[in-house]
């Protein structure tokens, strides 16, 4: 009885140890790819002076609300990695709602980036008509990185994979 009670907290105690490093890294609110609904989609119409028109995707407004480069890799547990919090503020006006678009983003102007952007177009956590993205990406270590200014273009994709107009906006980081 002594000798399975034992191998019963053996096993628990290895369970929970084990589980917590390997799901320490996880970004809970973290980017989700974007999936368009598998519904048949209708074409958004907006009326104007000369009738019916196909609706387009609004400009947006996009704000970088958080950087953070990693601490390196011997600083902490996951500490190679940073994250970049975004928010998108969707127009009211629009005929699309904010959870009926994708948002893709693209840095522009510099080369050997970490890969910080998914390649599709992501979502994250809509409020109203804001919405917070939080990406997570593998850093270089300090001593070997330079400090950041980026140029990053993002824009809205639907369900018909129409693209809307480019926001730019401006990633900088301080090291």
């Amino acid at each position: 009885m002594k000798v399975k009670f034992r191998v019963i907290c053996c096993a628990f105690f290895s369970y929970v140890l084990l589980s917590t490093t390997a799901f320490a890294c996880a970004a809970p609110d973290s980017v989700m790819s974007y999936r368009p609904s598998k519904k048949p989609v209708r074409v958004k119409m907006r009326e104007t002076s000369e009738g019916l028109m196909p609706a387009r995707l609004p400009p947006f407004d996009v704000s970088l609300k958080d950087v953070r480069r990693s601490p390196g890799r011997d600083a902490m547990p996951c500490g190679q990695y940073g994250s970049i919090t975004v928010q998108i503020d969707w127009p009211a006006s629009s005929a699309y709602r904010l959870d009926e678009v994708g948002f893709y983003f693209r840095v522009v102007d510099a080369a050997n980036t970490a890969d910080i952007f998914e390649t599709g177009p992501v979502v994250g956590k809509i409020t109203g008509n804001s919405m917070r993205l939080f990406f997570v990406f593998d850093d270089e270590e300090p001593k070997e990185r330079k400090p950041w200014n980026l140029t990053v273009e993002a824009f809205a994709v639907n369900a018909m994979m129409e693209i809307g107009p480019v926001t730019k906006f401006q990633l900088k980081s301080v090291d």
